[in-house]
């Protein structure tokens, strides 16, 4: 980098970087000091970079270790006294893919490497791209918590994002850890602030599922089901595609009627309605689960299916929350380079108030009277969903 280059490098404006790196891609989000997204790029392996692959899941056993520890184990005890203890530890159940262990061998072993990964960026960088040398390099998160971060949630309100798989996400300062869902620590960092989230399997390949069942168009959708009530006169479905991980439950559809007596099928208009109540009704309760309140704040919807009027009123009404939309393809890596900016800006005010949500807008209102109705039927759903829950176990 020349003298020139560097002169105009230190009178440019400053830009900040936010990078999501994911099994599928790595997108990238540059802002500018005022608040404005410049540059947005991504690298898509499957079509970029086809050659090369990456395993997801990382487990190491030390030599002898199948004979060491596997040979003693006693299947007839629990591990670490069960999956809830593990979850209040850590907020999460075990997962194969999580790499904490992983993680916590290179601070034990290699702790310089450690302290390493923040800071200022490395020389090489600076001179093979020209990045100032000056550049701050952040602690890295976690793409759920980078995108609580990139949607600016408030307390009180709730993240949902619809799409392959369906996730509710918020802020809060309740620990209430839950073996099917997870518990972060917000990205402020600041003790006694958590990040809850749910993650449930069978989202918009279910809806669609359905949808081609009913034969109807998505246009049409919304007038089969007007055919119906809210609260789709007592009857309750669940439909999962593949096994559901929140809570586990076989796949299957499950129907049933307004005396929680299973029913082989419903009417199309019911059935249309059924899939979608359900899945509003869910996300509710383990919202409620994991120590939110509802009926405060608002209710922002990401993803696909965040468009659909009908689920749109149907989610305003569970909740009875306002629902506001915002396009936002790239949360995570845009809440990383907001991160980035209120670090760097050092402001008075707090990151909501800095950033705002300028991009929010509102799609429904909820409905009073359809509350009452869906709030009238959480205790059965309650009960049929976890009595599923108890067959799969």
């Amino acid at each position: 980098m020349t003298t020139d280059e560097k002169e105009d490098a230190q009178q440019a404006e400053a830009l900040f970087l936010g990078v999501d790196l994911s099994t599928q891609q790595l997108k990238a989000v540059v802002l500018n000091e005022k608040n404005q997204v410049v540059y947005r790029d991504a690298v898509n392996f499957s079509r970029d970079l086809p050659k090369y692959g990456q395993q997801h899941g990382t487990v190491y056993w030390k030599e002898g270790g199948e004979d060491i520890i596997l040979k003693q184990l006693k299947p007839e005890s629990s591990l670490h006294e069960g999956l809830q203890k593990m979850a209040e530890i850590t907020g999460s159940r075990a997962h194969l893919r999580f790499s904490g262990p992983q993680i916590k061998k290179i601070v034990d072993e290699n702790p310089n490497v450690w302290r390493n990964t923040q800071g200022t960026i490395s020389s090489y960088m600076s001179s093979r791209y020209g990045i100032p040398s000056e550049c701050i390099i952040l602690p890295f998160l976690g793409d759920n918590p980078a995108s609580l971060a990139g949607l600016n949630l408030s307390n009180g309100d709730i993240g949902v994002s619809l799409g392959t798989s369906d996730t509710v996400f918020f802020a809060t300062h309740v620990y209430k850890p839950s073996i099917d869902a997870h518990i972060f620590l917000h990205f402020s960092g600041k003790n006694g602030e958590y990040m809850p989230l749910v993650c449930f399997k069978n989202g918009s390949l279910t809806r669609e599922r359905i949808r081609q069942k009913v034969g109807c168009s998505w246009q049409e959708w919304n007038n089969t089901i007007a055919q119906t009530k809210p609260g789709n006169s007592g009857k309750i479905g669940f439909f999962f595609d593949t096994d559901e991980i929140a809570p586990r439950i076989s796949r299957g559809d499950y129907l049933y009627d307004e005396n929680d007596a299973r029913k082989e099928e419903f009417t199309k208009e019911e059935l249309a309605r059924a899939v979608f109540e359900s899945q509003c009704m869910k996300m509710r309760l383990y919202a409620e689960k994991m120590g939110c309140a509802i009926g405060k704040g608002r209710l922002i919807l990401t993803g696909g299916a965040s468009t659909n009027s009908s689920l749109q009123q149907m989610l305003a009404d569970a909740f009875s929350m306002p629902v506001y939309t915002i396009d936002s393809p790239d949360s995570a890596a845009l809440g990383g380079a907001m991160r980035a900016k209120y670090a760097y800006s050092k402001p008075k005010e707090s990151y909501s108030d800095h950033f705002g949500n300028p991009n929010l807008q509102l799609a429904v209102s909820p409905n009073a009277q359809n509350h009452q109705e869906y709030s009238k039927h959480m205790t059965r759903y309650e009960k049929l969903l976890g009595q599923l829950a108890e067959c799969k176990e």
